[in-house]
């Protein structure tokens, strides 16, 4: 994916990062209302969140798994 740092994309190129359903994606952004752009979509098709970076403390919610996300 171009649009991530290539340290980034190396990280998430980890199996457990790869999304294997990529149909949830297209639901849960029909059933959120919106209409988001490329990159998000090609993000969230592609990877399974949550990332997070502990030094930073940032976490990015994926759009579907786990208890806390964006949907």
């Amino acid at each position: 994916m171009s649009i991530l740092p290539k340290g980034l994309e190396k990280v998430l190129s980890d199996d457990i990062y790869l999304r294997e359903e990529k149909k949830v994606v297209d639901m849960a952004i029909e059933g959120l209302g919106i209409k988001p752009s490329e990159g998000f979509i090609t993000f969230y098709t592609t990877y399974s969140g949550p990332f997070w970076e502990e030094t930073l403390g940032l976490e990015l919610m994926d759009i579907i798994e786990q208890n806390n996300n964006i949907v």
